[in-house]
């Protein structure tokens, strides 16, 4: 760049009847990155969402496998209905062990909200979060 031409560069523009280029328009900024999907709770959420735990004597197992691609907190209804964590679960592991039916467990995303409840039932073993 030389500053010394720039005035003679103008008068002799001027002089053809030209005018100095315009600077040309500053480039439009990216969009926006895409807003992630939309998770949807399992209805399960909804039907049980005033649950709680009622009985204690109809022992049994059960396993609640992840299979989303986030890490869930795990959290127990008592029964008051207050939810009492019980540890968390990686996408792809299980979770379970010794209960009892109508002792539910309420699983949640990183965000706290409710990704599925499960109301364990005799007869039913394993259970699934997620595709």
């Amino acid at each position: 760049y030389a500053p010394c031409l720039e005035v003679p560069a103008r008068a002799r523009l001027a002089a053809l009847g030209g005018a100095p280029a315009a600077e040309p328009p500053a480039p439009a900024p990216p969009p926006p990155p895409p807003a992630p999907p939309a998770r949807v709770a399992d209805a399960s959420c909804t039907t049980y969402a005033n649950a709680r735990s009622e009985r204690w004597d109809q022992p049994m197992d059960f396993r609640v496998t992840n299979r989303t691609d986030m890490t869930l907190s795990v959290a127990w209804i008592n029964y008051d209905g207050v939810r009492q964590s019980v540890g968390s679960i990686d996408p792809g592991a299980s979770f379970g062990g010794g209960t009892y039916v109508t002792h539910p467990f309420e699983f949640t995303g990183p965000d706290g909200a409710c990704v599925m409840i499960v109301m364990p039932q005799m007869g039913v073993t394993d259970y699934y979060i997620g595709r």
